[in-house]
């Protein structure tokens, strides 16, 4: 039983991972246009903050989305 739990618990940090990834991906390459920054600055990851938060729940805070970034 427990390690059927640590086999789930692994397979969720992967997919998690890779979802915090293509949010990071997507990010850069589509909102900041494939540079370091937005070129209208940080307001971006808190809109970016507020939208995903009201969609999916916790976990997108700017912070967050900076790591992903």
């Amino acid at each position: 039983m427990l390690e059927a739990r640590n086999n789930v618990a692994s397979v969720v940090n992967v997919e998690l991972l890779k979802a915090y990834w293509q949010i990071g991906k997507i990010i850069v390459e589509h909102e900041q246009d494939s540079q370091e920054r937005a070129a209208y600055g940080s307001g971006l990851l808190n809109e970016l903050s507020k939208e995903l938060t009201t969609e999916f729940g916790r976990g997108f805070s700017v912070s967050n989305l900076q790591f992903m970034r």
